[in-house]
């Protein structure tokens, strides 16, 4: 039992985070989308939002959000409501699973071709 208040939010703190593994694999997925989307020229920032990116997500992990920033060259799609959605077809069609995640993981949905479903 904590001794002090300083004591009891680090305990439980250490009991909410998430496992070390699902967060590095959360990571390095979003280096994949940001290296993918960068070379394709696609994107020109990306941000963590949501309950992962503040830190205050619970386990399990169920969605990692990231805005995506279209460069300057694409600001006409911007105003679009599904402009930026033009992006997206090449995740929804990928074959693989990101290095390191097997298929039958069960945050990679070979069904949906997608992560943490």
């Amino acid at each position: 039992m904590a001794k002090t208040v300083t004591e009891g939010f680090k305990a439980l703190d250490n009991a909410l985070k998430l496992d070390p593994q699902v967060d590095a694999l959360a990571k390095a997925t979003r280096s994949i989308i940001d290296e993918i989307l960068l070379a394709s020229g696609w994107m020109a920032l990306s941000l963590l939002q949501g309950s992962y990116g503040r830190k205050t997500m619970y386990p399990p992990l169920k969605d990692v959000d990231l805005v995506v920033i279209l460069p300057e060259r694409l600001a006409y799609l911007r105003p679009d409501p599904m402009g930026p959605a033009v992006p997206l077809p090449p995740f929804k069609t990928r074959s693989q699973p990101p290095g390191g995640c097997q298929e039958s993981s069960s945050i990679w949905s070979p069904r949906r071709r997608t992560l943490f479903s």
